[in-house]
């Protein structure tokens, strides 16, 4: 039978779906200075409060320090960019080893920060200085973005030779099935990127994401839809279709530009927003198909909440009985096996058992068939239950 934590775990099952925050806070996010040059270094400040969690500094411009463990009041976290423009550092919370994620405070607020050219206020004069980089006009002049639509045509806008477009900035919008946190992506929603030199032609915003995870994208890469698209402002909405993982995961924004130079790759978190709920064995998608009969009595019909149960008894005087009850479980409109928790009743203490089902249940899995294998000695009984927990993509179906 199941008595701990580790049996499950050796079961293959998945047993909380969600992770929480432990009593560790960031509780404030600071820079040494609003303005640096390129190459110059500057410490960022994480204060902290609780009990040891882990965390990590996203820097604005797709890298990251971390994952880290903090556990004094303060660390100190040199860095320099490589690269002027306008960026947005913020933390976030990270697991870290034994580590849970730390909670982040409202002290700790996103900072924006400055990165100048060694020549100048502005990146500009970088590309001011090196000709082989500069914008070079197309011929005709482009036709500005205002006009375009009113005259319905698609110019071509300037030649961006040698600039590699740069994402400065992102919001995100929930859609129909929302977010589940501030600055979690998640289906539907609308992703709107702020920056320079995308274009004045629409090219593509993608999700760069590890297909191990994302098993309906195996080339690792997902193109948002109804993309809007200017030189310095871009957005589009997430595919409804992303309804894996049901986890939180890394993912990469990028955008593509339509001469096929890709932007710098801003790191952001996307979750699928679920449900749960327990099946019953009263649930149409859970069957009995053979209950084990030799016992005194037996009984696999039994409504008390939980999903598979019965019950074996034996009377005084009658030999010891084996048996084995079988069901089906299949699960429809997106439900996947999610978690199991066990709860069983044996009187007898001369080998009576409950077997853990066979085959396993499949975590993420949609249909079960399989066997309870039971033994009961005379004038005693086993009473098994297992409780099956089901998720899905909340409001996708």
């Amino acid at each position: 039978m199941l008595g701990n934590a580790a049996r499950c775990l050796a079961w293959g099952w998945v047993w909380a779906a969600t992770a929480a925050y432990g009593a560790g806070q960031i509780s404030g996010l600071t820079v040494s200075t609003p303005t640096v040059s390129v190459g110059q270094t500057l410490q960022i400040t994480v204060s902290h409060s609780g009990a040891k969690c882990g965390y990590k500094v996203l820097r604005g411009d797709g890298g990251a320090i971390g994952p880290l463990a903090v556990a004094g009041p303060q660390a100190t976290l040199p860095t320099s960019y490589a690269q002027a423009g306008q960026f947005t550092i913020e933390v976030v919370g990270q697991k870290k080893g034994p580590h849970p994620k730390c909670a982040i405070g409202p002290g700790a607020a996103p900072v924006s920060l400055l990165v100048a050219t060694r020549g100048g206020p502005t990146e500009a004069s970088t590309f001011d200085a090196d000709p082989a980089r500069k914008l070079l006009p197309a011929k005709p002049p482009p036709v500005p973005i205002g006009e375009r639509a009113a005259k319905g045509i698609e110019p071509k806008g300037p030649i961006l030779q040698g600039v590699r477009p740069h994402i400065e900035s992102l919001i995100f919008a929930p859609g129909a099935i929302g977010a589940e946190g501030p600055g979690i992506l998640a289906p539907g929603g609308r992703l709107y990127l702020k920056g320079r030199y995308f274009g004045a032609q629409k090219g593509a915003i993608l999700l760069e994401v590890d297909p191990l995870f994302f098993p309906e994208y195996p080339s690792g890469r997902i193109s948002l839809k109804d993309v809007h698209w200017s030189n310095d402002r871009v957005d589009g909405r997430i595919p409804l279709g992303m309804t894996r993982p049901l986890q939180e995961r890394e993912v990469r924004v990028v955008v593509r530009r339509k001469d096929g130079i890709h932007s710098n790759r801003v790191e952001q978190r996307f979750e699928v927003p679920v449900e749960t709920r327990i099946l019953r064995r009263q649930d149409p998608e859970v069957r009995l198909i053979r209950c084990g009969s030799t016992a005194s009595e037996n009984d696999c019909q039994l409504v008390d909440g939980a999903t598979l149960s019965g019950r074996h008894a034996n009377s005084w005087g009658a030999s010891g009985s084996y048996n084995v009850d079988e069901y089906a479980i299949e699960l429809t409109d997106g439900w996947m096996f999610n978690r199991v928790t066990s709860n069983h009743t044996i009187t007898g203490d001369d080998g009576d058992y409950v077997k853990d089902p066979e085959p396993l249940i499949p975590v993420m899995g949609t249909s079960f068939f399989g066997k309870i294998r039971t033994f009961a000695s005379s004038d005693d009984k086993v009473v098994y239950r297992f409780t099956i927990e089901v998720i899905r993509p909340k409001g996708v179906y």
